[in-house]
This record gives C-alpha cells, structure tokens and sequence, in this order.
C-alpha cells in the first residue's frame, strides 16, 4: 500500500476509526515538512495540524466514514 501510494502524485493518508495515522505517501510526509514516515505514523491530527484545523479534519473523516464518500481537496 505505501508503495502503491508514493506512485500517485499527491497527498494520500490512512487512518483507523480512532483518527491515528497508520500511512501516507511520501507527498504526505514532505507536505508536513517530516522527514521519516514513523514521525507521522500513530499519530492523531492534533499532533500533526494543531487543534483548530484538527476539529475540521475530524469532521472530513467522520463524515467519510458515515457516508462512504470520499473527499478531495484542491
């Protein structure tokens, strides 16, 4: 999956129903400005974005996972 992931020429991220990062592409990483994947992995929103752009995060994935719809962001 990571290696499927750093093939798309853009942010792509996965999370477990709690919100932890479990993997992200190389794109990802670098946009968050971190330097090994294991400095995003198991960690939440808040620890990456702060709390306030977390809140809105949250509320994209929650809404993904209750309408299996997925959002894209330009």
């Amino acid at each position: 999956l990571n290696q499927l992931a750093n093939d798309f020429p853009g942010c792509i991220y996965w999370k477990n129903a709690e919100g932890v990062y479990l993997g992200c592409s190389q794109y990802y990483k670098l946009m968050i400005k971190f330097n090994a994947f294991e400095e995003v992995m198991g960690k939440i929103d808040s620890e990456l974005w702060g709390e306030e752009h977390a809140t809105a995060i949250t509320k994209n994935d929650k809404e993904v996972m209750e309408t299996g719809k997925p959002h894209t962001f330009y």
